[in-house]
């Protein structure tokens, strides 16, 4: 089981059997960035719940779903099946959307950023060449290095 889950990218796999004298059964808890998956694995039946980590217990009865076992039944393509509705759920959508926006205002951060510097950089240069002793060369360095650094960190962050 360890080796059919570890296929797809769940951050974190629970697996707890319960041996009773009712009935034998199988918990699997599964995240995969902000969705939860709960799979319920009884003798007769498959339930399971896919909801958002910080979803209210409401929508637990609402999103419940029911599986027969049958001669067809494979648990990969249960597992299959369960990834497929992880990957298109609402809410992990809205969070890459939200990934994919920092990025881009990461981005632009280190573009006017680095458009500073280099204005910066070009009156430093046009003061040296024209003469001009009053500007400090050490205070020069500092006001381009400081936006500099800036861009490339913010350009870097918005890489990841």
């Amino acid at each position: 089981m360890d080796v059919v889950l570890s296929r797809y990218k769940f951050s974190n796999i629970e697996i707890y059997p319960n041996i009773r004298k009712r009935g034998n059964s199988i918990d699997i808890y599964l995240d995969y960035q902000n969705v939860n998956v709960c799979i319920l694995m009884n003798e007769e039946d498959i339930i399971y719940i896919i909801n958002a980590t910080d979803a209210p217990p409401e929508d637990f009865d609402n999103s419940e779903i029911t599986v027969k076992y049958d001669e067809n039944f494979s648990f990969e393509g249960l597992l299959e099946s369960i990834y497929t509705q992880i990957i298109n759920h609402p809410w992990l959508r809205d969070i890459s959307r939200e990934v994919k926006s920092r990025k881009k205002h990461k981005k632009i951060s280190s573009i006017c950023l680095l458009c500073c510097a280099i204005s910066i950089g070009f009156m430093f240069l046009y003061a040296y060449i024209s003469g001009d002793s009053t500007i400090n060369p050490y205070v020069g360095g500092l006001s381009l290095g400081g936006p500099l650094l800036l861009a490339i960190l913010f350009d870097i962050k918005s890489k990841r």
